[in-house]
C-alpha cells in the first residue's frame, strides 16, 4: 500500500503519493476539498514519481530514488508511459494542462 507524503515545490506543499511506473496504478489523493484521481498503465522506468494535489493535480518526477528528492529540479528521464489519465473535482470551470521544465527549455509548455 502506498502512503501519502508532503512534497514542497516552489514553496507549495503538495500532498502526494510516490511510485514508479511499470504497473497498473489507480489512485486518488486529496488535499483539503480538492481530490485528484489518476490511472497509469504500463511504461518502463527507473525513475520515481509523485502524484500530488495542491490547488491542482500534478505528476512530478523526483530527482532521485527517495521521497526527499521529489520536487527538486531534474533534467533527465528515460520514462515511457503507455497510458495516463488524470482528473479532479476542481472548483473552477477551466483547466489548462501544463508541463514545467528546467534549463534551456521554456519554463512552462502548455498544449491542449
Amino acid at each position: 500500500m502506498q502512503s501519502n507524503h508532503k512534497i514542497k515545490i516552489n514553496d507549495d506543499n503538495y500532498t502526494a503519493m510516490v511510485f514508479e511506473f511499470g504497473q497498473v496504478l489507480r489512485t486518488n489523493i486529496c488535499q483539503g476539498s480538492l481530490c485528484c484521481d489518476a490511472d497509469f498503465e504500463g511504461g518502463a522506468s527507473g525513475d520515481m514519481f509523485a502524484f500530488g494535489a495542491f490547488e491542482s493535480c500534478a505528476l512530478i518526477k523526483c530527482a532521485g530514488r527517495t521521497v526527499e528528492s521529489c520536487g527538486q529540479p531534474t533534467k533527465h528521464t528515460s520514462t515511457e508511459i503507455d497510458k495516463m489519465s488524470m482528473g479532479g473535482n476542481f472548483s473552477y470551470p477551466f483547466q489548462f494542462p501544463e508541463v514545467f521544465t528546467f534549463g534551456d527549455y521554456p519554463k512552462i509548455v502548455t498544449r491542449i
